[in-house]
């Protein structure tokens, strides 16, 4: 597609230190709302009302590409697990994948649908569609062909979540008609239908425990649902009115309302743990950061960033308009917060990760692998004394390492600051991205890894792993050839 007239994004330094106090930094002023947002780190995509895509490499403080993608507004937005493939939903009918290192090249565009698209979302090879025809299509990846639809919903459908079931892929898809449906995503087949709830789903995000599904009503009740089962495992009255808005870290749960209200309960009893009470409108977003903190939005332009466990303010910031969007991201050294306003402003607020107290409360939930990219082949684990690292352009060193749980598949080095009692990975903490660039080098129990933007200074507890972990590494850049 050709370049987008839309205002450029603002010039970001290329060499500036990580942050080590907040900083707000404007990305983008779009000539309208902000209508759709996503982020795997480090890679941010958001999209406006006028068709416009604009996507940026948050560690780079870079804009990657800037184009005109849809005739109409981008409803929805979604990346693969590896940030490498982009998939954009919009008002015209239409989705399309995008080639997120190659300036945003189009791969393909989906074209099946004969009403809006709403909802996108990745599962494995393939990404699915959904919107204002009730159906679901499911595309694959690398031809752009349809594989099969979905059809049993009888309204609209606003929301796609996937979930790996032992073998397979299921997607639960959430729809106007007052049902969440459960697929096979290989094969189309329905696997179950959850309608306890009386009122529209109006948000839905994984459970803690596999196969588990929440649901936040327009009725202002939380249904948590067991997808293998069909049954409502509990369900409780959380807000008097609409819940708008909701997220989940570990047990977690956090629930904005049009009553101005945040609360956060325990998802696996439903028992409530505490409340954040500064907004002065409906909350329109919020979402969780890897280091425990809440991100939260509302209708006249309130922004606060709070501990989910003392349920105090750390930030706050006011827009002169409503937040229709916002994200989170982050690594070992800074969360990331991004809103963007119904006047087009995509804002950045930067705060140092704080270290998280209750790991196994916050476990994190990871990505299911793209089965798209190049395979590493094997995956490695090991524990790493981890530098922060530092940028390539301006030499700046971050002092002191932490202990960190490393775990390379696919492409991407995951860290973790636990494990839990079982052994499984817990505290996510960010990403390292190993590409055709990337370059890796290993001297007694250092391994040093090296991308265009930033090396990586990590210490094994003995050689043998050093060396390990460097030629899987080398191996994997080689693949790309």
């Amino acid at each position: 597609m050709a370049e987008a007239e839309a205002p450029d994004a603002a010039q970001l330094p290329t060499d500036a230190p990580v942050p080590t106090d907040v900083h707000t930094s404007v990305l983008q002023e779009y000539t309208e709302g902000v209508s759709a947002m996503t982020i795997a780190w480090p890679i941010l995509a958001t999209g406006d009302a006028l068709g416009n895509l604009c996507v940026y490499h948050l560690e780079r403080m870079a804009v990657l590409f800037n184009i005109k993608a849809h005739e109409h507004a981008i409803s929805s937005l979604a990346l693969g697990s590896n940030g490498r493939v982009l998939v954009s939903g919009s008002q015209d009918c239409t989705a399309a994948l995008w080639d997120v290192e190659n300036q945003g090249q189009e791969l393909h565009r989906l074209a099946g649908h004969v009403s809006y698209v709403k909802a996108v979302a990745f599962a494995g090879s393939m990404v699915l569609t959904a919107g204002g025809d009730h159906n679901v299509i499911v595309w694959s990846v690398q031809t752009g062909q349809q594989a099969h639809m979905f059809r049993g919903h009888t309204d609209w459908v606003h929301s796609i979540t996937v979930f790996q079931s032992q073998s397979e892929l299921v997607a639960c898809t959430s729809s106007w008609d007052c049902s969440l449906r459960v697929w096979e995503v290989e094969t189309g087949r329905s696997r179950g239908l959850l309608d306890r709830h009386t009122s529209v789903a109006r948000c839905v995000v994984k459970g803690f425990d596999p196969m588990t599904v929440v649901a936040g009503c327009v009725d202002g009740r939380v249904y948590v649902y067991n997808m293998v089962s069909d049954a409502c495992l509990h369900e409780f009255q959380a807000h008097p009115g609409t819940i708008t808005a909701m997220d989940r870290i570990g047990r977690k749960l956090v629930t904005g309302g049009e009553d101005m209200q945040l609360h956060v309960w325990d998802v696996i009893s439903g028992n409530p743990l505490g409340s954040f009470s500064q907004h002065a409108a409906f909350i329109s977003g919020l979402c969780c950061a890897p280091d425990g903190s809440v991100f939260s939005v509302d209708g006249d332009g309130g922004v606060f960033v709070w501990d989910g466990a003392t349920y105090e303010a750390l930030h706050s910031f006011k827009e002169h308009s409503a937040i229709t969007q916002c994200g989170a991201a982050g690594n070992d050294e800074s969360c990331f917060f991004i809103h963007g306003s119904s006047a087009g402003k995509v804002t950045l607020i930067s705060l140092p990760t704080r270290e998280t107290e209750d790991a196994t409360m916050w476990q994190a939930v990871q990505p299911i692998t793209a089965a798209h990219i190049p395979s590493s082949g094997s995956v490695l684990s090991a524990w790493f004394l981890k530098k922060g690292g530092w940028r390539k352009t301006g030499g700046i060193a971050l002092s002191g390492r932490k202990k960190r749980w490393c775990v390379f598949e696919d492409g991407m080095v995951k860290y973790f600051a636990a494990l839990s009692a079982s052994g499984e990975p817990s505290s996510f903490k960010g990403t390292i991205s190993i590409t055709a660039q990337t370059q890796v080098e290993t001297k007694d129990t250092k391994l040093l890894i090296r991308n265009p933007d930033r090396t990586w200074d990590m210490d094994a507890e003995d050689a043998s792993t050093a060396t390990e972990w460097c030629d899987a590494i080398t191996s994997y850049t080689l693949s790309y050839a």
